[in-house]
């Protein structure tokens, strides 16, 4: 089952959360990141001091709005 437990799967966000979708919320904080199952926590960190300065991270998106397409 190498490299992950379960098989990973791309849903877009309106497949798996409810209510309205934001690209930032309130801000950009390295506290927002959470780790997950895909042993991608060097990239994880490489966003958390990113996220030290927002503007940083927002180069980072074309848009700063969610589209469903």
């Amino acid at each position: 089952e190498y490299p992950f437990k379960n098989a990973v799967h791309f849903k877009r966000p309106k497949e798996w959360l409810t209510g309205e979708v934001h690209v930032f919320y309130e801000g950009i904080d390295p506290h927002d990141i959470r780790g997950g199952e895909l042993s991608d926590g060097y990239f994880l960190s490489a966003l958390q001091i990113l996220a030290e300065n927002q503007a940083l991270v927002k180069r980072l998106f074309i848009t700063q709005t969610y589209n469903e397409q």
